[in-house]
């Protein structure tokens, strides 16, 4: 496994902050989605180099984040389904989405029914039905907890990304 720990430019990713704009951060599949920025082509370049530099599976490259992270990896990752076959967001409070989503894109969200910082109910209700109403393969797995990574469901998450 190789791993690439990208950081936003700014205090919280380039979309999060766009879309701070937007009425609303819980997006619907109708709306159109903000526009990506320097985060994403810094990502961008940091996976081309990485795939100059290493033998990488292309069916095995995953996008991960926690909180902000996870909201933006969703969008990012539901973005460019062609780039990230799996999409791992823990205590994500948004997603922008694409004009459609790709039904062979396997999604995992984890998320702690008493997350003082981002809505349980967000996630479950604008993030999770949406996506699984249209097909896409979501893994959702809640934990009795705050906002915080819960070791048992981040183990599982490799395993299902990765397969081992």
């Amino acid at each position: 496994m190789v791993l690439v720990g990208p950081v936003a430019k700014d205090v919280t990713w380039d979309v999060i902050a766009t879309s701070r704009e937007l009425d609303t951060r819980r997006t619907r599949p109708s709306l159109p989605t903000t526009r990506f920025g320097e985060d994403a082509r810094r990502i961008d370049r940091d996976l081309a180099a990485l795939f100059v530099a290493a033998p990488i599976d292309p069916r095995r490259v995953v996008l991960l984040g926690f909180s902000d992270g996870a909201s933006y990896s969703l969008s990012l990752g539901l973005a460019n389904p062609q780039l990230f076959s799996w999409v791992v967001a823990f205590s994500p409070g948004f997603a922008l989405w694409p004009k459609k989503v790709a039904l062979s894109q396997k999604i995992i969200i984890a998320h702690g029914t008493h997350d003082t910082r981002l809505p349980f109910e967000a996630t479950r209700d604008d993030i999770v039905k949406p996506l699984r109403a249209a097909g896409v393969d979501v893994q959702f797995r809640t934990f009795d907890g705050d906002h915080v990574l819960v070791r048992p469901i981040v183990q599982e998450s490799l395993r299902f990304a990765f397969g081992c």
